[in-house]
């Protein structure tokens, strides 16, 4: 298990954030389905405590079933997606999960982490879950370089860039990604995708950072409140160690950078 330092959740003046979901999954009781009814109540008790999410637009996922001497088969489930007129949140609610994403990430206890709260609580009060069978808070981060020069070695923890530092793979590398699955946590892991990306037409590189719990708990909405604080802590602590002080201090405002932000 990781040895990670306590997260700093001072607000970054520049967030690389293009994405953060939060995810709840569940078991519910037997037979529930989203009506319509369900979903209006859902609805309803959202907009006492946040954004009106005035649009309402059903969804459908599904999934191929597959067993032993039997036929592949699609099992579909039904929902609704729930969105405000400036689209700047998407809660989705499904029989076995609900979700928050936003692509306008400013602060997890001022923003993001209220809003989720209501979205929990809404869920409890009209689907009723069982249990907690995972949780999960992911961070996209879309990294820009602070000179303009995309040589990562300054900004990255060396390990999540080191075909940058071999003589022989350097000069030729188009492209290249990594995956790690990493214990942060009892209990809490974290997966974590990188590799060279795009924002716009600059060089940037992706830190795709989803920390999640697989509980399987009777869930208690203050637990899974609490939990969803605690990935908060854990994922905001990996990241921290992943990227260099220089990377850092430019996110909080550049000024120890020396570099003009």
């Amino acid at each position: 298990m990781l040895t990670l330092r306590p997260a700093d959740h001072a607000p970054l003046r520049h967030p690389p954030l293009p994405l953060v979901v939060a995810q709840a999954r569940f078991a519910a009781r037997q037979g529930v389905e989203i009506s319509n009814e369900v979903a209006a109540r859902f609805q309803a008790t959202l907009r006492e405590a946040g954004p009106d999410f005035n649009r309402v637009v059903p969804v459908q996922t599904g999934d191929i079933v597959l067993g032993p001497g039997v036929q592949p088969a699609t099992s579909t489930s039904n929902g609704f997606q729930f969105v405000p007129d400036d689209q700047s949140w998407i809660v989705t609610l499904m029989p076995d999960s609900v979700s928050l994403e936003t692509p306008s990430f400013a602060s997890f206890a001022e923003q993001f982490g209220p809003i989720l709260d209501a979205v929990l609580e809404a869920t409890a009060a009209v689907v009723t879950p069982v249990s907690l069978t995972r949780a999960g808070l992911r961070f996209v981060n879309v990294l820009r370089s602070p000179d303009g020069r995309a040589d990562w070695r300054r900004w990255l923890r060396p390990a999540l860039v080191a075909p940058y530092d071999d003589d022989l793979l350097a000069p030729g590398i188009a492209n290249h990604s990594q995956q790690l699955v990493l214990d942060v946590a009892p209990g809490v892991r974290s997966a974590v995708r990188t590799g060279p990306a795009k924002a716009g037409d600059e060089d940037a590189f992706l830190l795709d950072i989803d920390t999640f719990a697989e509980p399987a708990s009777l869930w208690v909405t203050t637990s899974v409140i609490d939990l969803f604080g605690e990935l908060n802590a854990n994922g905001v602590a990996l990241f921290q160690s992943l990227i260099t002080a220089d990377m850092l201090a430019h996110l909080k405002g550049g000024q120890e950078v020396g570099l003009d932000v």
